[in-house]
């Protein structure tokens, strides 16, 4: 159902809304410095056999308490790879926002170098990781350091140091241009952190293939343990194949912990509202739903095999 009235008039509500009618989105940020978009999206086709689509949205938590997106995500591509990368800032960090940018830029960056080389199956992905990590240590030492002054002598900044300054989780999507022999194999490679993989087949609906958290254990816990620049130096890596009409999908906790097994109701609407390629305006539309437990910032990477 849509919205009928308010600042949200139009966009769809998903199950109950709650008091998301009362927060009103703001651009102010309590935070000095650079804008951060309140939403970035990116899609399109990538060839006759793959189309992807990005998306992260400011949740409404950041919105009542004034403070940025920390969600982010990076595409970069060549001839015969995209690389999405999606990273979640942990928001006891001011500065985890920038943690994330950073973290996503960096790891496409290293992963599109490596990929020139060779496959993703041969690729030294701790490398990678340590490359994301030495990146959100860097930029943690040098906010830290501009504490004192220039004639001063500034402390070793130790890794959890920084982590309370600024930390990130972050998730690659290796995806291939077009399929070889008929295949179309997607990577995806944790570096750190508790996003969700999904499959999403047109028919039998949502698979999960790796669930950021647990939803049986009866409680939400929202820490991580190998954010950056604590983690990243053991990635996981995984692989599916996908089959044309299927869909991956890897996200943020913003949309896994509502989407969960796929049963709850945001997790049937985005069924159907993704089980096809989707444009721009599209792919910002349905990501937009209102629910009363979907209030912290959400980023999915999407890539669909087209038949």
């Amino acid at each position: 159902m849509s919205v009928l009235e308010g600042i949200y008039r139009g966009r769809s509500q998903v199950g109950d809304a709650g008091a998301m009618l009362r927060i009103a989105p703001s651009v102010r940020s309590r935070l000095s410095g650079a804008h951060v978009p309140d939403s970035t999206v990116d899609s399109g086709i990538v060839s006759d056999s793959v189309s992807v689509g990005a998306v992260s949205i400011k949740g409404a938590s950041h919105h009542l308490s004034g403070t940025p997106r920390q969600d982010a995500y990076a595409i970069g591509s060549d001839d015969s790879w995209v690389v999405i990368a999606v990273a979640d800032g942990v928001s006891e960090g001011k500065l985890s926002h920038v943690a994330a940018i950073e973290a996503a830029r960096v790891t496409v960056t290293e992963s599109l170098r490596a990929l020139a080389a060779m496959p993703p199956d041969l690729i030294q992905w701790p490398e990678v990781g340590r490359k994301a990590k030495e990146a959100v240590r860097a930029l943690g030492q040098r906010r830290a350091q501009q504490q004192f002054g220039p004639a001063d002598s500034a402390p070793e900044i130790s890794d959890r140091t920084i982590a309370q300054i600024m930390s990130t989780t972050c998730d690659l999507l290796v995806v291939p241009t077009a399929r070889k022999d008929g295949s179309l194999r997607v990577w995806r490679i944790r570096i750190s952190g508790d996003g969700s993989f999904y499959v999403l087949d047109p028919v039998r609906g949502w698979g999960v293939l790796a669930a950021g958290k647990n939803p049986a254990s009866g409680t939400v816990d929202n820490s991580v343990s190998d954010a950056l620049p604590l983690g990243g130096d053991s990635p996981d890596v995984d692989s599916w194949e996908l089959s044309p009409g299927q869909a991956i999908v890897l996200c943020t906790d913003g949309f896994g912990d509502v989407i969960e097994e796929g049963a709850r109701p945001v997790g049937r609407y985005l069924f159907d509202a993704w089980k096809n390629p989707l444009d721009t305006t599209q792919l910002l539309f349905t990501s937009s739903f209102v629910n009363t437990n979907a209030d912290d910032d959400r980023t999915a990477a999407i890539v669909w095999a087209t038949a």
